[in-house]
């Protein structure tokens, strides 16, 4: 597997050499060194490329996108905001971006705005699980309670057991008390500790194993037994 990803890093090299050898101007070029950077984690240096990308390309679908991506992880929520925005003008019809418009501006405590673009989103294409989640926070914030319940159950019952649904069951819970119904406040606050617990119990277990290998290693070969007489 080692040597598989390094034969595709070689020939992804090769080709942004001769990308950069044919068009060194060219916005694909700086549009692939951002996607680079991005995967590895050099969140500064993907916004600087992808900038140039959308300064050379400003009309160019995903560019803003890819930008806005990495304005949200380096914690610049109001560009990425800004990014998104400019994307969906170029492109109505990108439903990424729509989800990821509509989750951040619920993050930012703008549910208002927020709501009826995941909804959009989630008509558009009702894979987005997250959409229901992040949805259902928004939901919450307007006081639309028994509305975000229904998110919530549809973003559990999505995987019931991912760290999301872990999150969503204790959510739930406290709508469930806001609207007075104590059983079911009850069995969703037994589903989240009974992820939590199941959770906590695979990381003990993990870590337990990774003390046994560690202290494994290294493996001493068994000595040959002796055929000599002793004196």
């Amino acid at each position: 597997l080692y040597h598989r990803g390094h034969a595709y890093l070689m020939l992804a090299n090769r080709s942004y050499a001769e990308m950069f050898k044919l068009n060194p101007d060219s916005m694909r070029v700086h549009q692939v060194l951002g996607e680079a950077y991005a995967k590895g984690y050099r969140t500064q240096q993907a916004i600087a490329e992808f900038k140039i990308a959308v300064q050379m390309a400003p009309h160019e679908p995903g560019l803003h996108e890819e930008l806005g991506d990495q304005y949200w992880v380096a914690g610049e929520l109001n560009k990425a905001a800004i990014a998104y925005r400019e994307e969906l003008r170029i492109d109505p019809n990108s439903v990424t971006s729509m989800y990821k418009l509509g989750s951040l501006l619920v993050r930012t405590m703008k549910p208002a705005e927020g709501v009826p673009i995941l909804r959009e989103a989630i008509r558009e294409d009702p894979s987005l699980i997250d959409a229901n989640y992040h949805l259902a926070i928004g939901l919450a914030m307007l006081n639309k309670n028994r509305e975000a319940v229904q998110e919530f159950k549809k973003a559990i019952a999505a995987n019931p057991t991912n760290s999301r649904a872990q999150t969503a069951y204790y959510k739930l819970a406290m709508l469930y008390r806001k609207l007075g119904d104590h059983a079911a406040e009850s069995a969703a606050m037994q589903n989240f500790l009974k992820l939590k617990n199941d959770r906590y119990a695979q990381r003990v277990r993990h870590t337990a194993q990774i003390v046994r290998d560690r202290n494994a290693l290294p493996v001493e070969r068994p000595q040959k037994k002796s055929t000599g007489t002793a004196h």
